[in-house]
């Protein structure tokens, strides 16, 4: 891994990158970050800069023979790629970040040329304790990605949905509503519009015996 931490006008700057990256090992993966930063002093919402801006990164690509990824960012308002359409355009794929809690994010595949788009990747972040320690002696501490075992869409339910069907789940996947409400904790209100919004989204399900009524994890979790 090979750092080069200064902005810079990647279509100005090409050749002395160029020479930068000529004198390290050949590169697998050259990752612009951000775009915004290596666009110094351009204007991102104009087409021919940003076109400028493309053909520098294929020099890259088709100079190392290597992957090029941009990192961007969206606008404060709306969706899509922030600037010029022409980025967004140019590139084979396009992931989108979402950020669904404080330690959780879902890879989305916005676009895919001449293939299939992937499913969403559902990516946990988890505390690493380092080898080195810092100057006071004190040990370091950094965070990495992991798979999450939950589901995608198991992860798309908001906190409250998760502790409640977590709470059915340890009845033994079924319960009446009186008695998963009270363990769960929750005022009614809260339980019930929980309840209904793991039912709509197929979680758990209402089975009607007579009179009693049951609710049972589904099949999908």
């Amino acid at each position: 891994l090979h750092v080069l931490g200064e902005s810079m006008r990647l279509d100005k700057d090409i050749v002395k990158l160029c020479g930068d990256i000529d004198r390290l090992p050949e590169p697998i993966l050259i990752v612009i970050d951000t775009f915004a930063r290596c666009m110094l002093g351009g204007d991102e919402n104009s087409g021919k800069e940003v076109g400028e801006f493309i053909a520098a990164a294929d020099k890259l690509r088709t100079r190392y023979n290597s992957h090029v990824a941009i990192v961007h960012h969206k606008p404060k308002k709306g969706n899509g790629a922030r600037g010029h359409t022409a980025l967004p355009g140019a590139v084979d794929t396009m992931i989108e970040v979402v950020v669904k809690s404080k330690n959780s994010i879902i890879l989305k595949c916005e676009k895919q040329k001449d293939g299939q788009q992937f499913d969403d990747i559902s990516l946990t972040l988890q505390g690493v304790e380092l080898n080195e320690k810092a100057e006071n002696g004190e040990k370091q501490t950094s965070c990495v990605l992991v798979l999450d075992n939950t589901s995608t869409e198991e992860a798309c339910l908001s906190a409250n949905e998760q502790e409640v069907l977590k709470v059915l789940s340890s009845m033994g996947g079924e319960a009446d509503n009186n008695e998963w409400m009270k363990i769960s904790g929750l005022t009614n209100g809260t339980f019930y519009r929980v309840r209904n919004g793991l039912a709509a989204k197929g979680f758990v399900t209402r089975h009607k015996t007579g009179r009693k009524v049951q609710f049972r994890v589904s099949e999908k979790v």
